[in-house]
């Protein structure tokens, strides 16, 4: 619209009176030479001010015309930044305070957390529940700790779950447990009711339920394919304690042991590899059918009258000695086999005492002891009458006298340390004077000892010095003038 004469002032119309311009306060309104109008603003103020001057510091109200900008908040375009302490606070139902998504598809990492400290002191996540418990911390020491009881028990282990109330497990696994950088030893789940576990790729256990039985496989890389071990096992046997019934082969690469029976307070079963023998007293508490099932079926276990039958339906080889109780000799052969085989060192082939009604107490394998008149075991000494001359002798076992007890007669390797003097083989051996509970090769000699031959040496190792000797103490004694 073109303008027809000067314009100027507050009041200020064309001159044909077709508009005109009102000047508010502070503002006036002017033309110029030309077909311009200018308007200007002076004095009056006005607007927001704010203080602070941070490079991409975010501002925050402060009053109605008047903002700070933040220090410690910043914002670049891509990245916001605060120094101090973040507190979140919500009320939302059924939803997430807080979420944080990443929308790079590849390697889009969601959250990082930082911390200078890297010991137990510093937490690095914890999370709290509104009771105020600690459900789950993890600290800069590498631990982690689920539930109260495994948060305020860290220090246990590095992963520690203690959560208290009517859960059915603290830790569910789905497949394996695994032996951290080494893939092939770990703890399987294969299948349901099926525990599994290998080392060195090796099945070396296995747990199986079936038919409300259970299983348990004990295999190794060199063990037969059809061995088994199955433990409280099948024909209503399971409710015996100690039950074992063997569908396979049973092989033993060391020192087999039966223990003591508890209930029946009998000694029941002792198999040693180097020893090839059976001993100990009668086998008990494996129920009514068998004692020992080797290498068949079931169908042989109705023996009537049969306490302590082994039923064999397969072969049953004897690489050693066997010993049977009740009326044959035991045979030895150290002329064309080492005794060192046949023998372990601090054992024997013989007969064998568990009598100690006066203390149970640990007896030193190869040391020589008398009957005290209190019902003990003391180490039998030749420097005086009273310390084994008259009493019953026997040869300790390394174990308990209550349940290992005591060798009374037969072979016997007697440990390089418990034998005294210069090995002669076929002479007598006597109780020793110098130390107690030795042997000797030379007999007493000095007033006031006493003269009790308790054996006779039939070979010593040249390597571990240890001595085999024929045990059977003579009843009599002498004493030195």
């Amino acid at each position: 619209m073109p303008l027809i004469g000067p314009v100027s002032g507050s009041h200020t119309k064309l001159s044909d009176g077709s508009s005109f311009l009102i000047a508010g306060s502070n503002i006036t309104i002017s033309s110029g030479s030309g077909d311009n109008v200018t308007i200007a603003a002076s004095g009056g103020g006005g607007g927001i001010s704010f203080d602070g001057s941070t490079s991409n510091g975010v501002l925050t109200y402060k009053d109605s015309d008047e903002a700070s900008v933040e220090s410690n908040l910043t914002y670049n375009g891509t990245t916001l930044i605060l120094t101090g302490a973040l507190e979140s606070k919500a009320n939302v139902h059924e939803g997430f305070a807080a979420k944080l998504h990443n929308d790079q598809s590849d390697s889009g990492h969601v959250l990082k957390l930082l911390a200078d400290g890297n010991g137990s002191g510093t937490h690095i996540l914890e999370m709290e529940d509104g009771d105020g418990d600690v459900l789950f911390r993890a600290r800069a020491d590498g631990r982690f700790g689920f539930g109260p009881n495994g948060v305020s028990s860290m220090g246990a282990g590095t992963f520690v779950v203690g959560i208290d109330g009517g859960h059915t497990s603290d830790i569910a696994i789905s497949k394996r447990l695994q032996h951290l950088g080494d893939s092939n030893t770990f703890m399987d789940f294969p299948a349901a009711d099926k525990i599994n576990f290998q080392a060195g790729g090796v099945d070396m256990l296995t747990m199986v339920e079936s038919s409300n039985e259970g299983q348990v496989l004990v295999l190794s890389d060199e063990a037969p394919s059809d061995t088994n071990f199955f433990v409280s096992g099948s024909e209503g046997g399971k409710n015996n304690e100690g039950v074992s019934i063997f569908g396979g082969d049973l092989v033993v690469s060391g020192n087999l042991y039966g223990g003591y029976n508890h209930h029946s307070e009998v000694d029941s079963l002792h198999l040693r590899s180097t020893q090839n023998i059976i001993g100990g007293g009668r086998v008990t508490g494996v129920g009514t059918d068998v004692v020992l099932f080797i290498s068949g079926t079931a169908g042989s276990n109705g023996q009537p009258g049969s306490y302590g039958a082994a039923v064999s339906q397969g072969d049953l080889i004897v690489s050693g000695g066997f010993k049977k109780f009740g009326g044959e000799e035991d045979w030895l052969d150290i002329q064309n086999y080492s005794f060192t085989g046949q023998f372990q060192s601090g054992w024997g082939r013989g007969d064998f005492l568990v009598f100690s009604p006066g203390a149970n107490e640990m007896l030193t394998a190869g040391a020589l002891y008398y009957l005290h008149t209190d019902g003990t075991w003391n180490l039998a000494d030749a420097s005086s009458v009273s310390t084994g001359a008259t009493a019953k002798l026997g040869i300790g076992l390394g174990g308990p006298s209550q349940y290992y007890g005591v060798f009374t007669k037969g072979y016997y390797r007697i440990p390089s340390g418990q034998f005294n003097g210069t090995f002669v083989t076929g002479s007598a051996v006597y109780v020793s004077e110098g130390t107690a509970g030795q042997f000797d090769a030379a007999a007493p000699s000095s007033a006031g000892e006493y003269v009790r031959v308790v054996g006779y040496a039939l070979s010593i190792d040249s390597s571990s010095g240890d001595v085999l000797i024929d045990f059977d103490p003579m009843k009599g004694y002498q004493v030195v003038s």
